[in-house]
């Protein structure tokens, strides 16, 4: 994931569309409200016609990702 996402620095935030495709990247922390406050800015970028594609759903593949990369990014 490293690679493919061409993550340099931690934390990074990367949002991606249903197909895996960056919508969006953050560098730097980001706490709870400024990560809801950046996914909602950047929300329009997604595909309009994906069903289920909100803050909810993008938090949990964030918190999937890290928790499956825990350990095994460095």
């Amino acid at each position: 994931m490293k690679k493919k996402y061409g993550v340099e620095y931690y934390p990074t935030v990367v949002l991606l569309d249903p197909e895996g495709r960056e919508i969006a990247r953050y560098i730097g922390y980001l706490g709870p409200e400024e990560m809801v406050l950046f996914i909602k800015e950047n929300r329009g970028k997604s595909p309009k016609e994906s069903p289920g594609f909100g803050e909810i759903p993008v938090l949990l593949a964030l918190i999937l990702l890290f928790r499956t990369l825990k350990g095994k990014i460095f």
